[in-house]
C-alpha cells in the first residue's frame, strides 16, 4: 500500500511538473508577445491617466475663466453705478444692459433740448460775426484767367520740348545699335578664310593622287590647327561628290600642334599608326597631313610625334624620325 501511494504521488508531481514545464515552454516562446501587449496595455493606462489629468487641468482653467468673468462683469456694473451716480442720473450701458433707460429717458430729452438750444444760438452768433463778401472785380479775374492760361501753354510747351529731346534720344539709340547690328553682321560675314586641304583621289586604274580643295571656314586663332582636324574629319559632301577621299585612320586625334623656325611640331594619338590599308595607307595618311600643314606660309617641314613622343618609324618601316617636307612623297 505504501509502494503504490509513493508511485501515485510521484506520479502526480511528474504531471504538475510537466504542466508548469510546458507554461513555462509557452511563455518563453511568446514573450515577445506577452511583452507587447504588456506594454500596450501599460501604454493605455498611462493614455487614460493623462487624459483624466488633462481633462481635470481644462475643467480647472474653465472655472477660473469663468471666475474671472464673473468677477469682471461685477466690476464693469460697479463701475457704470458709480458713473450714473457722478452723472446725475445718466446711465451707461455696458453689454446690452437697459434696466435704468427708463428712468432717464426724461432727464436725456431735457438734456438734448438745452444742447440744441445751444447749438441754435452759437450758430447765430458765428453768422452775424462773418464778414460780409466784396465781389471781386471784372478785371482781376481776366488778370487771373490770362495768368493761368499763360502758365498752362508755358507747361505745354515745356512737355512738347521734353518730349520731343525724349524722342530724338530714342531715334539716336535706336540708329546707333542698328550701326552697331550692322557692324556685327559685317564682322560675322568678314571672319572667314580660305583653307587649303589636301585629300585623296582615287582614278579608275587604281592610282592615288593628291588633290587640293578650299574650304571656306571660321577665322580663329589656330588655323593650322583647325585644318588639320578638318583633314582628319574628312571631305564634306560637296567633296566626296567630287571624288576626294581620306586614308586618315579613324580615331586619330591631334593632340598638339606647334611652329617654330618654319618647323611644324604634330603631336598624335597612337590610332596614327594604325592604318587598315597598310604601308600604302600610312604614306597617304602623312602626305594629307604634311600637304595641308605647309600650304600655310610659316610652315616648311613637319615633324610627327605619337603621344608626344618621337620615333624613328611610324609603322612597318615608315620613316618619321626626321621633319617631313612636300618632296618625301
Amino acid at each position: 500500500m505504501s509502494d503504490n501511494k509513493k508511485k501515485k504521488a510521484g506520479l502526480g508531481f511528474a504531471v504538475w511538473f510537466l504542466l508548469f514545464l510546458g507554461v513555462f515552454i509557452l511563455i518563453l516562446i511568446n514573450w515577445k508577445t506577452i511583452s507587447s501587449n504588456f506594454n500596450d496595455l501599460k501604454n493605455v493606462v498611462q493614455g487614460s491617466r493623462t487624459e483624466q489629468q488633462e481633462r481635470k487641468e481644462e475643467i480647472a482653467a474653465r472655472k477660473a475663466e469663468e471666475k474671472a468673468r464673473r468677477a469682471a462683469e461685477k466690476d464693469a456694473k460697479e463701475y457704470a453705478r458709480a458713473q450714473e451716480k457722478e452723472q446725475g442720473g445718466v446711465t451707461i450701458t455696458l453689454g446690452g444692459d437697459k434696466s435704468s433707460e427708463s428712468n432717464s429717458a426724461s432727464e436725456k430729452n431735457q438734456a438734448q433740448e438745452e444742447t440744441k438750444k445751444e447749438e441754435s444760438s452759437q450758430e447765430q452768433v458765428k453768422s452775424e460775426s462773418k464778414p460780409e463778401s466784396k465781389p471781386e472785380s471784372k478785371g482781376e479775374s481776366n488778370s487771373e484767367t490770362k495768368t493761368e492760361s499763360s502758365e498752362e501753354k508755358r507747361t505745354s510747351e515745356k512737355t512738347d520740348s521734353g518730349n520731343n529731346q525724349a524722342k530724338a534720344e530714342e531715334n539716336k539709340k535706336t540708329s546707333a545699335e542698328e550701326n552697331n547690328n550692322s557692324a556685327a553682321a559685317t564682322q560675322t560675314v568678314t571672319a572667314t578664310r580660305n583653307t587649303k586641304l589636301y585629300f585623296l583621289k582615287v582614278a579608275a586604274n587604281g592610282t592615288t593622287s593628291i588633290m587640293e580643295v578650299t574650304r571656306v571656314m571660321a577665322k580663329s586663332d589656330s588655323p593650322l590647327t583647325d585644318a588639320l582636324n578638318a583633314v582628319i574629319s574628312g571631305p564634306n559632301s560637296k567633296e566626296s561628290a567630287a571624288g576626294c577621299q581620306s586614308y586618315i585612320s579613324s580615331g586619330t586625334k591631334l593632340l598638339s600642334a606647334s611652329v617654330k623656325n618654319g618647323i611644324a611640331t604634330l603631336n598624335f594619338n597612337e590610332n596614327l599608326a594604325y592604318n587598315s590599308f597598310g604601308i600604302a595607307g600610312l604614306n597617304a595618311e602623312l602626305e594629307q597631313i604634311v600637304y595641308t600643314a605647309t600650304a600655310f606660309s610659316t610652315v616648311d617641314s613637319v615633324q610627327i610625334l605619337v603621344e608626344g613622343k618621337l620615333t624613328d618609324y611610324l609603322s612597318e618601316g615608315v620613316w618619321i624620325g626626321t621633319p617631313l617636307k612636300r618632296s618625301s612623297f
